[in-house]
């Protein structure tokens, strides 16, 4: 057991880093990059300690993953599916 599990799917695109003008930087490998879906499962204790370090951060975080691996150690991934859309904005709804 790992203690941080998060359901990962590849992803169809081809990923590019851009610098702050919007010119690509970085070409990435794509079969590296994997995005990462909910419901993200962690271990309680060390994930509310995580959380009460970050808080005191001046980091902005995009999910608990990062909190995670910041302050608690390793996530490991596990088969997502594409079926298991994240909702984040009103037309994900649709």
């Amino acid at each position: 057991m790992h203690g941080a599990a998060v359901p990962a799917i590849h992803s169809v695109d081809t990923q590019k880093e851009i610098d702050g003008t919007g010119k690509i930087i970085r070409h990435l490998d794509r079969d590296s990059i994997v995005s990462v879906q909910t419901p993200q499962g962690f271990r309680f204790t060390p994930i509310l300690e995580a959380h009460r370090k970050a808080a005191h951060s001046n980091t902005l975080y995009t999910d608990d993953t990062e909190i995670w691996g910041q302050y608690a150690g390793d996530v490991y991934v596990c088969a997502g599916r594409r079926e298991n859309r994240k909702i984040t904005y009103p037309e994900d709804l649709q």
